[in-house]
C-alpha cells in the first residue's frame, strides 16, 4: 500500500487528529482518517493513517492478513450524468456496493463498488421535461442489489437486478403518483408514497400510499392518507413525499402539512389505521428546490427506529414521539436550506437522513453531512463542496451521501457522491415483528368489557384493566383517564392508549361579551368546529368519474383550547374535555347566560349551606 501516492499541486496539512487537510479558494476540503477493513469482514478494522512526504500523501498499516482482500476509505466520485448532472439519492447493498440515481433526460441508475469504482449504469426510459412525458421519481435497493426506480407524475415502476439488467417494467394506475420508496420487513413488497387522483370536477390530489409486490411490480393494496384538491390557491395538496418503515410495523410518511403513520397491515383493522398530525412544515406543492423542471418531487426527509421516528425540513431536524408524532426536541441544521415560493410555504434545499444501530442520526444540509446522537447534540459533522440530497449508513462506519452544487435555476451543475469515514455504526436491519393492536374506544367507565384485538395473535396484554392472556379490557377497572395497554410478542412489543370517560354530560354558557365558557367536566378543554374535504377514493378519474363517486367527508378539527373561548363564528362547534367526555353547541342562542347559571356547590364540613 505504500506504493500508492497522491500528489497535490498546493501544500496538504495533515492535523493533529490524522484528518488530511486540503486547502481550495472556497476553504478546506477534509479526508477524514482513513477506515480500513477487510472486503469479507467489514467489521474487522485495520489501523490506518495519512503519511505526508512534502506534498504527497500516501497510507501506512499496520499488521493484516496479506492474503485477504484490503478496502481503505473514503472515495468521492463526481459522475457525469445527463443534463443537469445531479445525483438525487444513493442507496447500498449488504455487500456495501453503492447505487444512485441521477441526471434527467434521462434519469440514470449507477452501481459502484465498495471502493468507488464504477460497475454498470442503466439508462431508465424517463426524463424531466414534463408531467406528461413523466417528473423523475425515486428509488430503493434491497439488501441483494435489487434496484426498484419509478417514475414519479405518470406512475411507473422497473425492476433492475444486481447486473443492470432490467427483469420488468410496469405502469401504475392511470391517476397515480410514485414519489418515494421503503420497504416492508423482509424486502417482499415495495411500501411507495405518493398520489391519486387526477383531473376532474374539481380536480383531487389525494396522499396514497401503494403496497407493491416486489416480484412483479403489482399493486396488492392502496391506502388514502390525505384529502386535496387543485382547486384553491395555494393548492390544497396532500401527496405523499416521504416515507420510511419502522421496527414497531408501521409506516411513517410525510405529507406538505402532516405527519403521520399506518399498520403495515393495510386492512387488518375495521377502524381506520391512519394516525396523523400537523408536521408544522408547510411545504409547497414544489417540495424541494434542486430538480429541474419537476414540478414536484420526493424528499428524503423521514426516518424510524425502535425508540423514535425523526424528521427534517432543511434548516431543522426533529425527533419525535413513535406513538403521536408530536416533536420531542430538535436541532439547528447548520448550513441548511429552506426558501419560500409564496403564500408561507417552504421549499428544501437539502435533504437526506439516516440512523445507525447505535442511534446516531446523519443528515444532510446544504454544505455538509452532520452527525448527532439519538437526542440531537451535535457530534461532528464534515464539509462539503456540494448540497446533499441524500445520505445512507453504510459499512465500516461510513457514510454513503450524493447531491450537488446549485440549485435548479443554476444550469452549470456538479453532482457528487462520496463514502465518508464517520465512526458510524452498522445500518439498521428490519425484523418481521407485528405487534400491532387494532385501536379501541373512548369508554364509559360503565362499558362492557372489549376484546382487544392484536394483528398477530399469541402474545401477552400489559395496563390497566387488560387481561394478561385474553386481551379483554374492563373500563371499570381500568378507572377513568388515559391508560397505555402494551401487547407483547417473543420478538418485539407495540403499545395503543384507550381514554375511559365517567361520560358526564357537560355543560356551557354564553358570557356578555359572546364569548363561551365551559361550565362542567374536567379541564383542560379543546375546541374543535367542522371542516368538509372530499374523498375520491372510490373514482376511477379524479373526482368525477363515475358519477356521484366523490363523498363528501365531515371532520372535526381543532381551533383553540381552555376553559373560556371567543368561538369562530360558524356553528356547530364542540368541546371536549381531558376525560373525553364531549357537548356539541349547536349556536350561541342555545346557551344559557353565564350571569344567570347557578355555582355548583360542594359541601366541605357538616355545617349547612343555605343558597
Amino acid at each position: 500500500i505504500s506504493k500508492v501516492k497522491m500528489k497535490y499541486d498546493d501544500k496538504v496539512k495533515i492535523k493533529g487528529n490524522g484528518d488530511l487537510h486540503i486547502p481550495t479558494l472556497v476553504g478546506d476540503i477534509v479526508e477524514h482518517v482513513p477506515v480500513t477493513f477487510y472486503a469479507e469482514n467489514k467489521s474487522k478494522i485495520i489501523s490506518s493513517l495519512f503519511v505526508k512526504t512534502a506534498n504527497t500523501i500516501s497510507f501506512k498499516l499496520g499488521e493484516y492478513d496479506h492474503t485477504k482482500t484490503v478496502i481503505i476509505d473514503p472515495w468521492v466520485q463526481t459522475p457525469t450524468l445527463s443534463n443537469s448532472n445531479c445525483v438525487w439519492e444513493c442507496e447500498k447493498d449488504a455487500a456495501g456496493n453503492v447505487y444512485i440515481i441521477g441526471g434527467d433526460s434521462p434519469m440514470k441508475l449507477r452501481k459502484y463498488n465498495s471502493t468507488g469504482t464504477v460497475v454498470w449504469t442503466y439508462n431508465t426510459p424517463w426524463d424531466t421535461t414534463d408531467a406528461t412525458g413523466g417528473w423523475l421519481g425515486t428509488f430503493a435497493t434491497d439488501l441483494a442489489g435489487n434496484s426498484y426506480v419509478t417514475n414519479g407524475s405518470t406512475a411507473a415502476l422497473q425492476k433492475i437486478n444486481t447486473s443492470g439488467s432490467m427483469v420488468y417494467s410496469v405502469s401504475g394506475g392511470s391517476t397515480d403518483e410514485y414519489w418515494n420508496i421503503t420497504f416492508n420487513c423482509d424486502q417482499t413488497k415495495l411500501i411507495i408514497g405518493g398520489t391519486k387522483g387526477g383531473f376532474g370536477l374539481p380536480p383531487a390530489i389525494n396522499g396514497a400510499i401503494f403496497d407493491i409486490n416486489t416480484g412483479d411490480g403489482s399493486v396488492t393494496s392502496t391506502k388514502i392518507v390525505g384529502y386535496g384538491s387543485a382547486t384553491t390557491i395555494p393548492p390544497d395538496v396532500q401527496e405523499v413525499r416521504s416515507i420510511t418503515s419502522s421496527r414497531n410495523a408501521k409506516y411513517y410518511f410525510l405529507t406538505f402539512d402532516t405527519i403521520g403513520y399506518i399498520n403495515q397491515n393495510f386492512t387488518a383493522c375495521s377502524t381506520s389505521p391512519v394516525f396523523k398530525i400537523n408536521n408544522t412544515y408547510n411545504l409547497s406543492y414544489k417540495c424541494e428546490n434542486y430538480r429541474p423542471d419537476n414540478g414536484n418531487a420526493g424528499i428524503m426527509a423521514i426516518r424510524a427506529n425502535r425508540n423514535f421516528v425523526y424528521t427534517q425540513n432543511g434548516t431543522a431536524i426533529h425527533k419525535r414521539s413513535l406513538a403521536t408524532g408530536a416533536i420531542i426536541t430538535s436541532a439547528a441544521i447548520t448550513g441548511g436550506i429552506s426558501t419560500s415560493p409564496g403564500f408561507g410555504q417552504n421549499q428544501v434545499g437539502n435533504s437526506g437522513i439516516d440512523i445507525d444501530t447505535c442511534g446516531n442520526v446523519y443528515v444532510g444540509s446544504g454544505n455538509a453531512v452532520i452527525k448527532y446522537d439519538a437526542n440531537l447534540n451535535l457530534i461532528t459533522s464534515v464539509a462539503l463542496p456540494f448540497r446533499v440530497y441524500d445520505v445512507a449508513v453504510s459499512y465500516g462506519g461510513n457514510i454513503i451521501v450524493c447531491g450537488a452544487t446549485g440549485d435548479n435555476s443554476n444550469g452549470i451543475r456538479t453532482g457528487y457522491v462520496q463514502s465518508i469515514n464517520m465512526s458510524a455504526c452498522d445500518p439498521m436491519i428490519l425484523f418481521c415483528c407485528n405487534a400491532a393492536v387494532c385501536p379501541a374506544g373512548p369508554f364509559c367507565s360503565s362499558d362492557s368489557p372489549f376484546t382487544l384485538t392484536p394483528i398477530t395473535p399469541g402474545g401477552t396484554w400489559s395496563g390497566a384493566g387488560v387481561n394478561a392472556t385474553t386481551g379483554v379490557f374492563s373500563p371499570s377497572v381500568a378507572g377513568l383517564g388515559v391508560h397505555t395497554i402494551a401487547y407483547s410478542l417473543p420478538c418485539g412489543t407495540d403499545s395503543i392508549s384507550i381514554t375511559v370517560s365517567a361520560c358526564v354530560t357537560l355543560t356551557a354558557c354564553q358570557e356578555t361579551n359572546g364569548s363561551i365558557t365551559a361550565t362542567s367536566g374536567i379541564a383542560p378543554y379543546t375546541w374543535y368546529n367542522q371542516t368538509t374535504t372530499q374523498d375520491c377514493s372510490a373514482c376511477f378519474f379524479g373526482c368525477a368519474a363515475p358519477p356521484g363517486c366523490a363523498v363528501n367527508v365531515t371532520s372535526w378539527a381543532s381551533f383553540t383550547t381552555g376553559t373560556t373561548i371567543t368561538p369562530p363564528g360558524t356553528y356547530p362547534i364542540l368541546f371536549i374535555d381531558s376525560a373525553g367526555d364531549s357537548l356539541q353547541i349547536t349556536s350561541l342562542s342555545s346557551l344559557p347566560n353565564c350571569s344567570s347559571t347557578c355555582p355548583v356547590l360542594t359541601v366541605t364540613s357538616s355545617n349547612v349551606i343555605n343558597d
